[in-house]
């Protein structure tokens, strides 16, 4: 049974995607490399904890 996948949710995703690139590119414009993989720790060790 295939999933029907349509054009506004390739658009979604791809909007999405952008938009996270984007977010991530200026982090480590303002932030660092350091710093940016710092915060994306805390933010996946927040999550696991969480469950």
């Amino acid at each position: 049974m295939p999933l029907s996948f349509s054009l506004a949710d390739a658009r979604f995703l791809y909007d999405r995607g952008l938009g996270l690139i984007r977010r991530g590119m200026t982090s480590l414009r303002t932030r660092g490399w350091r710093a940016s993989w710092e915060r994306v720790l805390r933010q996946f060790r927040g999550l696991t904890a969480s469950r």
